[in-house]
């Protein structure tokens, strides 16, 4: 192999020349490093605010120079390798690396240097054999860029994802002393290994995240409120193959350019030409596996041609993806007991984000707002003149009730809870609950597709276009890998792609705008992205979690796909039995933020879905951190706000790990 991999011990930051000239200096502030870092030589942080949430090692000196930066106490180390090596010739023109690419329509010789400055998406592995400039900003793709000369990333707003082995950019320039990667952009994602194994790595620009792991010879860090964080998928050598406890066993999900191919296709791969289930009338089927193929591989085999194989009758193909509840991911096993009703009505989040003031404009009358998720305590006194009647994809009911213990099913009352947020926030609106999460808050992409569909275009009276369905969706759960299910029908119901025939959509979008989609960023505490919420299609919003002090809550996942977050740390609200307690998580700063999409649409009922996110983001308050945007609902409304820090009134109880 010619990969060393040891990046399992976390580290995010490795400088590895060994002399005692500043070689790792972290003069920029407010960075948050999710790791390890180390150098061989010396390391000195100049700047301010900094936090690094691992193991701190030198070989040298260590020197803080700054204010207030946090950190375990430094430890002495001997020299070291890197924890990760690549061989430059495996990329170059009849390389292991490169011939596999090149087999999969997937490689890039450039001779000469290589200038991205329009935005595009890039595919696969890229050889240069001089530099490499990606300065349009908007950039994004999967692949990995090998140079022999410097690499320069300046452009913003990038979300790139490494093709190769969890190699993102590699430069093999040599200059001591002398940035050659430079990452000089802002509010960019970037995944995968970054390394420069003879010169320095500089990271200059602002309000970026990284999930992997920087080596270089010397290592700069000058700009502010980066985010790096390590993530073992982008581990060399790692596999892009998502463990079999990810996806439903022996069955695919699978769409068809025409239905009238799936008995062809179904025989042809070893499949069950009898659907377990179809998508409506589109010809979208969930086929159960009949010759004992892993799903992920079963889909890859059927993966549409395009250049990488596949069957030209399949549009596409993926396993039955699993959801979750943030919480119930992050083993939180259920709510703080012990609040009162006015507890809920006078927390610090409503301060927060002027509330009062937004009340005086709208309250939400005549809007409803699904919540996708474990049910509702329909019962409940906060709750129960506000439900209209919604349906259970679980047990295929129309009780869409919460099922479950308290302490024993880590999904139970999560989505009384995330109701009674909505109900806060937008007292008029009505409420619509679907149920597509078991007792355990987990379900999985099909029952996920056919809730939104209901809740948006059919409805609890089963009439499509009768007036009856949501305006707005809260999704407080996910999946950690993207699907093109979701993707293709939250395009349809925001109507960010109103113009695609095969939907046959527009009547829909010209009726209702589309529906807002509000869907948590997920509580891992890095850039991992959480999906629908990283789909970024446009009328969707991911939000993540603020807290009493108006930063950004430790657990809450970050990245430039993740524009505003909401109050979610301590957040009291409505529990089965009538009662109320406290919950942490961007589930929490979901739905307040899907309230005051409500309090939008009702205000202002003829702005169509991607108007509503846009103005959520544009009035925003600014705070400090990796995510610069918290919920304003007075300013989204046109008014001045009373919200702001100084202005929560209320002791908050003791967060807890999401």
């Amino acid at each position: 192999q010619p990969i060393v991999v040891t990046c399992a011990d976390g580290y995010v930051l490795w400088a590895n020349r060994q002399l005692t000239n500043e070689v790792f200096q972290i003069s920029g502030s407010n960075n948050t490093l999710t790791g390890a870092i180390y150098s061989n030589a010396d390391l000195r942080i100049s700047g301010s605010n900094n936090q690094v949430l691992g193991s701190v090692k030198y070989v040298a000196q260590f020197e803080d120079a700054g204010d207030d930066n946090s950190y375990t106490t430094p430890v002495p180390a001997v020299v070291s390798p890197p924890p990760v090596s690549y061989t430059l010739a495996d990329y170059q023109p009849g390389g292991v690396i490169a011939t596999t690419a090149q087999a999969a329509g997937r490689y890039t010789l450039i001779n000469g240097d290589l200038d991205v400055a329009e935005p595009e998406v890039l595919d696969g592995l890229y050889y240069v054999t001089g530099n490499a400039k990606l300065s349009a900003s908007g950039l994004s793709g999967t692949f990995t860029i090998v140079a022999e000369g410097m690499i320069d990333v300046s452009g913003s707003s990038q979300q790139i994802q490494p093709y190769a082995d969890g190699l993102l950019l590699f430069s093999n320039k040599r200059a001591a002393g002398a940035a050659v990667i430079k990452l000089a952009g802002s509010n960019s994602t970037l995944a995968g290994v970054i390394i420069a194994p003879g010169g320095q790595i500089e990271a200059a620009g602002s309000n970026n995240s990284i999930a992997g792991l920087i080596v270089g010879d010397a290592l700069k860090l000058s700009g502010s409120t980066l985010a790096i964080s390590f993530t073992a998928e982008h581990c060399p050598g790692a596999s892009d193959q998502p463990d079999p406890t990810e996806y439903t066993p022996d069955e695919v999900v699978v769409k068809l350019f025409n239905a009238a191919d799936l008995t062809a296709v179904a025989l042809a791969y070893g499949l069950n030409a009898t659907p377990l289930d179809q998508f409506g009338t589109r010809p979208i089927f969930r086929l159960q596996i009949t010759d004992g193929t892993d799903p992920y591989l079963k889909a890859e085999q059927l993966r549409p041609a395009d250049g990488s194989g596949g069957d030209g009758r399949v549009e596409y193909a993926e396993p039955n993806y699993l959801t979750q509840t943030p919480e119930a991911r992050r083993g939180r096993t259920s709510w703080v007991v012990g609040d009162d009703v006015g507890g809920y009505t006078q927390q610090w989040a409503p301060a927060m984000i002027g509330l009062s003031s937004a009340h005086t404009v709208s309250q939400g009358a005549g809007v409803t707002v699904a919540i996708l998720d474990t049910g509702i305590d329909t019962t409940h006194p906060a709750l129960a003149s506000r439900i209209t009647g919604g349906f259970d994809f679980v047990d295929f009911d129309n009780d869409p009730s919460e099922e479950g213990a308290y302490g024993l099913n880590p999904g139970y009352g999560h989505g009384t809870h995330v109701a009674g947020l909505v109900a806060l926030v937008a007292p008029a609106a009505t409420i619509m609950p679907v149920r597509v999460l078991d007792r355990d808050g987990a379900g999985n992409i099909w029952v996920l597709s056919e809730g939104l569909l209901f809740a948006a275009q059919i409805g609890p009276d089963g009439q499509p276009a009768s007036d009856d369905e949501a305006q707005v969706i809260n999704l407080s759960l996910g999946t950690l890998r993207r699907t093109q299910l979701l993707e293709d029908l939250i395009s349809e119901l925001t109507c960010s792609d109103d113009d695609d025939d095969d939907d046959d959509d527009d009547l829909y979008c010209s009726a209702t705008g589309g529906v807002v989609v509000v869907a948590a960023a997920g509580n891992n505490g890095n850039t991992m992205p959480h999906y629908p919420a990283a789909e970024t299609v446009a009328g969707s919003i991911a939000i993540g979690a603020s807290t009493p002090i108006d930063t950004l809550a430790g657990f809450s996942t970050r990245g430039a796909w993740v524009p505003l977050v909401a109050p979610g740390e301590s957040i009291t609200s409505t529990v089965p039995g009538g009662g109320y307690g406290s919950w942490s998580g961007t589930s929490m700063a979901a739905p307040l933020t899907a309230g005051a999409a409500a309090l939008i649409r009702a205000a202002k009922p003829d702005l169509k879905a991607v108007e509503i996110t846009t103005r959520l983001i544009d009035t925003a308050a600014q705070i400090d951190g990796p995510i610069t945007k918290r919920l304003d609902v007075a300013a989204a409304l046109g008014i001045p706000s009373s919200g702001g820090s100084s202005r929560a009134f209320r002791a908050f109880l003791p967060a807890l790990s999401a």
